[in-house]
């Protein structure tokens, strides 16, 4: 069924970003910060993509509908519509007004191959919910300095200083994409000073690193999985110690991630933040809890499904956070993300080299020449090291 204005009015924003169907392929985008863009999914060539076309209400669905009809008619002559539209955008004239959603989107699709999935889907949904309400509609060549710099001052205003800057640089690189294609002169956003923003505070994730106020923690971590009926969520807090991975690369662990008979999981390079392959060596006690996780959600692509009507996604990393503060263990205590500060002091202080720990930790080695050249992976010593760290946390906890 068609979607009406008033129905799309109604659409709230949400802790993820969802799309409601207008059918036919054309489907409405609401993001975390209620924009909501018309985009067209087709396949071409056996794969499916995405297109924006526009955003709502500068688009109405009339609209929409009719530039949905204008690609199905170029599919049918066997043209790809994102890439007639890559074709013909870098030659335009300045006459012919392109947008800035749609340099955008020809960039976007430039720089997927060399992109994780996790960070491309974070370059999106920061230029649509900060950059596009204001200026997306706007014809490139007319958006100026003090457009982005207004701009970038509501983001101030909002105390989102860190994504303020990370928003700051990756509108620059789409405004000189837009430059080197003949498009505009300069970047508008080349000479906005960092100084004109308020600086961001240091990011700092609490964490424990005494033992006697870790095995706090993990006692209550313990006692809730006691206490409680185990669900996906019990089982991402009590191997997260165990694991130390970033939260997102938890939560979003597929059990084809999951070999068995190695004992390892293999987490692809598209989800980790290095866009490297990570090993994590599965010491017999995570092995164990991994076995009885597989009773509950082996039906799921996800280790950790939701229980939501979202059956196809996984638990949130706010969804941890939750978790924690429910069990007793304050943010400001330790966070999802702590359990990894906590690993690599103990670690460190349990004498492993700290090459291992880093190796295991995910962390990219500073000396950008010997990181090349360095493809070791050491599993022997890693899986020595990820055995005794559970053995320390299963003694620590039962002390």
């Amino acid at each position: 069924m068609s979607l009406t204005v008033s129905q799309i009015h109604k659409f709230a924003p949400k802790e993820r970003v969802y799309r409601k169907g207008d059918g036919h392929g054309l489907w409405l985008e609401v993001s975390i910060k209620g924009t909501k863009r018309w985009m067209h999914r087709y396949r071409f060539n056996g794969g499916w993509t995405m297109r924006t076309l526009g955003l709502f209400p500068e688009m109405q669905p009339s609209k929409a509908r009719e530039i949905l009809y204008q690609d199905k008619m170029s599919l049918k002559r066997g043209i790809n519509p994102n890439k007639k539209k890559a074709r013909t955008i870098s030659q335009r004239s300045v006459k012919s007004k392109p947008t800035l959603i749609e340099v955008f989107d020809e960039w976007y699709e430039k720089q997927l191959e060399q992109w994780s999935k996790n960070y491309a889907d974070d370059v999106k949904e920061r230029v649509v919910s900060y950059i596009f309400p204001d200026l997306g509609a706007r014809e490139i060549h007319k958006i100026k300095t003090r457009d982005v710099v207004m701009t970038l001052q509501k983001m101030e205003k909002k105390g989102v200083i860190d994504t303020l800057m990370k928003v700051k640089s990756i509108i620059n690189r789409v405004f000189l994409y837009a430059v080197s294609i003949g498009l505009i002169e300069y970047s508008p956003a080349a000479q906005i000073s960092k100084d004109s923003f308020k600086r961001a505070k240091k990011r700092h994730y609490p964490h424990e690193t005494s033992p006697k106020k870790f095995k706090v923690v993990l006692e209550k971590i313990k006692k809730s999985s006691a206490n409680q009926r185990k669900d996906a969520l019990h089982y991402a807090l009590e191997l997260m110690p165990h694991l130390f991975l970033r939260p997102t690369e938890l939560i979003r662990m597929e059990w084809e991630e999951v070999e068995f008979e190695d004992k390892l999981i293999r987490i692809g390079a598209s989800r980790m933040k290095v866009r490297r392959e990570h090993l994590v060596p599965m010491s017999d006690y995570v092995e164990l809890l991994f076995k009885e996780l597989h009773e509950m959600t082996g039906y799921s692509k996800y280790v950790f499904p939701t229980i939501s009507r979202k059956k196809n996604q996984p638990i949130t990393p706010d969804g941890l956070g939750r978790r924690l503060k429910r069990i007793g263990v304050s943010s400001d205590v330790t966070t999802p993300h702590g359990f990894r500060h906590t690993a690599s002091t103990l670690l460190n202080e349990m004498d492993f080299p700290p090459d291992i720990v880093e190796k295991q930790l995910s962390h990219t080695d500073r000396n950008t020449v010997r990181s090349v050249y360095n493809k070791a992976q050491h599993l022997p010593i890693r899986r020595e090291m990820m055995q005794r760290w559970s053995e320390y946390i299963i003694e620590l906890t039962n002390r």
